[in-house]
């Protein structure tokens, strides 16, 4: 694994476990979001 970060820089100190979690629930997120705007839009033209 790079070392990004060294002790004394400034910054968050998280681990790549914690930034990968973190990443994959943004883009769940944003996936369900688009299936309701989805299913909304369908529920209203109908």
């Amino acid at each position: 694994m790079l070392q990004f970060y060294t002790d004394d820089a400034p910054g968050l100190k998280i681990s790549p476990n914690v930034v990968l979690v973190m990443s994959i629930g943004f883009i769940a997120f944003v996936a369900i979001l688009h299936v309701v705007g989805k299913l909304y839009l369908v529920r209203r033209e109908a």
